[in-house]
């Protein structure tokens, strides 16, 4: 089942900006994600889950990869999590994600399912530079542009909070 990504747009969009741009980095892989997912909509005029199938998983040769898996399926692992150092979510919270992760789920901020064997063919692809299974994922003009760094030595300030949770210092260079 294919999610109205625009209510999240709508939500990102609303949020005031928290300093100059180009200033600090500070990326949040769900709002920023959220935003491509429904510019890919809009791009391709097709829903999110349609459009990942089309453009990744099956030039990839993604087989095993979904949006959603029902709980009951038997391939399913749920997460646990070995480490209860307090970190980027409620380790509580983390684990409830394995009774709402059902096969209504899309989000383009991840949460997908797959099995190791995509897990490398995807990774494949990435080493490559775009090339995949079945074709090219992006150009590698796309892939030379995306391998570089845009933000200069400034670290991303997302994950500073989960550093200072576990009584780390500095910055996280994510």
């Amino acid at each position: 089942q294919d999610i109205d990504l625009w209510p999240y747009v709508e939500r990102v969009c609303a949020q005031s900006l928290e300093f100059r741009p180009g200033a600090r980095v500070y990326y949040s892989p769900f709002a920023g994600y959220y935003l491509l997912g429904a510019v890919i909509e809009k791009i391709v005029a097709k829903r999110f889950r349609t459009a990942l199938k089309e453009l990744v998983l099956d030039p990839v040769g993604l087989v095993d990869t979904t949006c959603g898996l029902p709980i009951d399926e038997p391939r399913r692992v749920p997460l646990r999590m070995a480490d209860r150092t307090a970190g980027v979510i409620n380790m509580d919270m983390q684990e409830r994600l394995n009774i709402i992760l059902d096969e209504t789920v899309d989000s383009p901020a991840g949460l997908l399912f797959t099995s190791a064997a995509d897990m490398y063919r995807f990774t494949e692809a990435l080493r490559l530079r775009g090339q995949a299974t079945h074709g090219r994922l992006f150009s590698k003009a796309m892939a030379e542009y995306a391998y570089r760094v845009h933000t200069g030595d400034k670290p991303n300030e997302f994950w500073d909070f989960n550093k200072e949770m576990a009584g780390k210092i500095g910055r996280a260079h994510v």
